[in-house]
């Protein structure tokens, strides 16, 4: 699974590449924050990793629609146990 977490920054990234350890999904990263001229970047991903900064507004929605997952960390992003990620 390939996924794209938007708006990243280095301690995300190092947090969830250490959780991502168990379970080897294809996760890019970029710094650029979720809205409806970013949206395109998702081209070619499962699904998206967003946080509370990110514009995920009716319109940005409409335009990722054809991705089949959008989640968000508080959900669990990775879907992994808490433990995994310790």
């Amino acid at each position: 699974m390939k996924i794209l977490f938007f708006s990243s920054k280095l301690y995300d990234k190092e947090s969830f590449e250490k959780c991502n350890q168990n379970y080897n999904f294809g996760i890019e990263y970029t710094s650029s924050q979720l809205n409806e001229q970013s949206v395109i970047l998702a081209t070619g991903y499962d699904a998206i990793c967003t946080f509370v900064n990110d514009h995920l507004n009716e319109n940005a929605a409409r335009q990722g629609e054809a991705k089949p997952r959008w989640s968000s960390p508080q959900k669990g992003c990775l879907s992994a146990p808490l433990r995994d990620c310790a």
